[in-house]
């Protein structure tokens, strides 16, 4: 391993088979115009729910490759170290809970219908450092990026 994160894209293939490095990911989306947001439920620890890629290189930064580019944005579950929590009560990874949730209008903060991605991070992020703080750990997501997004949720009908 090269000491960069890979995103395992299948369990059911040998070891080293089926990864893309987030570098790898970043080039690959930018031939593609457009504004591009990438989420990741994972850490970077290698632990579970983890991007792997053996030791990391000291004072590396695994998502250095997205911040060169004006069309990306990318947030992701945990800073370097940090598990991506899962609850199963959630049914979802801490962070992927609280990104739905965000998304289907609670991070709204302006309540303008509009949920643009500062105020969808800040929702995200508050709420997952609070809630793995109450189980005694620490999950802080990350983001990199200067890609402009905003979201419109679904009206639901009466």
């Amino acid at each position: 391993a090269d000491g960069q994160p890979r995103l395992h894209l299948s369990d059911s293939v040998p070891a080293g088979e089926g990864q893309l490095s987030l570098a790898g990911l970043a080039r690959e989306l930018a031939g593609f115009p457009g504004r591009k947001l990438v989420l990741i439920d994972a850490g970077f620890d290698g632990g579970a729910r983890s991007v792997r890629g053996g030791a990391a290189t000291p004072g590396s930064d695994d998502l250095a490759a997205f911040s060169q580019d004006p069309s990306f944005r990318i947030v992701v579950a945990a800073e370097a170290g940090q598990h991506a929590l899962v609850f199963e009560s959630l049914r979802h990874g801490l962070f992927t809970y609280h990104l739905l949730r965000g998304l289907s209008g609670a991070a709204d903060e302006d309540r303008d219908g509009r949920i643009a991605i500062a105020e969808l991070f800040g929702y995200v992020r508050d709420r997952v450092e609070a809630d793995a703080g109450y189980s005694g750990e620490g999950q802080s997501p990350r983001q990199v990026g200067a890609a402009s997004v905003v979201f419109e949720p679904k009206k639901t009908g009466n």
